[in-house]
């Protein structure tokens, strides 16, 4: 007996007495089995590869130097240098929703969004209504690397620095007030962060619902830090500076952390290929037993 396959409308690309709904649950078991076999695939290759642990394994590779012996450094220069330490500037800023922090570089936005509606919304389409609402930014003129005693300044570009999202400190997440005496006729007023208040002035909010986007960035005073630079000697001290090639690199860890990080990394690798190779084959037996309910669906006369 052949093998009974799908009997397709003369006019359409659909099986005879099979929904476009049915038919596209086919394609998405499909998919699914496929783009979990992939993952499974990659990540037992990058496993027993060791990809997360090259980087570890370029940075063993370089040469390195203590802070004190670059900084007192007097030979031609050095084309790349591996330092370890911590990133200080003498002109540190305070972020201003938390005093105990200083930071080399900083960044707050907060941004209001009017939905329109009674319930949270966060689609692009529902943003009728868009404010900033306060911004701050500071940056450092002079970073310098420190071993706690010596130091050595870093002569290239600090945008190159990296500036990690930070966490809103405890308790002070944002919020808005809201006029009125029902929940009918409540207004939007005022958004409140860090003891400060921002006035959502106007009729243009309504009385829907107004989300708030808080954005925050710092990068602290004291962050240990791993810097590969190029190492130049100067009448008016050294400093590191970015090599030609584009090979700067800054890492806000130690390089034992690295290395611990970059293991974890390869282990999760060599866990992880399991479950998506199960649900691989899971999905394509789902997919297999769905095809032939199909079959028998559209061999019906």
């Amino acid at each position: 007996m052949s093998k009974q396959r799908m009997r397709y409308r003369w006019w359409s690309a659909l099986p005879r007495n099979v929904s476009q709904q049915e038919f596209d649950r086919l394609g998405l078991l499909n998919g699914g089995a496929v783009a979990t076999g992939f993952l499974s695939v990659i990540c037992l290759l990058f496993g027993v590869l060791g990809t997360p642990l090259r980087t570890s394994q370029e940075l063993a590779d370089m040469e390195a130097m203590s802070v004190a012996e670059a900084a007192s450094y007097g030979g031609e220069p050095v084309d790349l240098v591996k330092l370890e330490g911590f990133l200080l500037a003498d002109d540190a800023s305070v972020m201003p929703d938390d005093d105990s922090l200083e930071v080399i570089q900083g960044e707050i936005q907060i941004v209001a969004r009017a939905t329109g509606r009674s319930e949270p919304e966060t689609t692009e389409d529902s943003d009728a209504v868009r404010e900033v609402l306060y911004e701050w930014s500071a940056e450092a003129e002079s970073v310098y690397l420190s071993d706690g005693d010596e130091r050595i300044a870093l002569g290239f570009n600090l945008a190159k620095l990296p500036t990690p999202a930070a966490p809103v400190p405890l308790d002070q997440e944002p919020e808005v007030e809201k006029t009125g005496d029902s929940p009918r006729t409540q207004r939007p007023a005022a958004v409140v962060y860090a003891d400060q208040v921002f006035p959502l002035e106007g009729d243009r909010w309504g009385t829907g619902y107004v989300a708030v986007d808080l954005e925050r960035r710092a990068l602290p005073q004291g962050q240990a830090a791993l810097v590969v630079a190029g190492l130049e000697p100067g009448p008016e001290g050294n400093q590191l500076v970015d090599p030609l090639g584009n090979r700067l690199q800054v890492f806000l860890a130690t390089e034992a952390e690295l290395q611990e990080n970059n293991r974890q990394s390869r282990r999760m690798l060599l866990v992880l290929w399991i479950p998506f190779a199960i649900a691989s084959v899971l999905l394509i037996r789902s997919a297999r037993r769905y095809y032939r309910e199909l079959v028998e669906i559209s061999n019906q006369a």
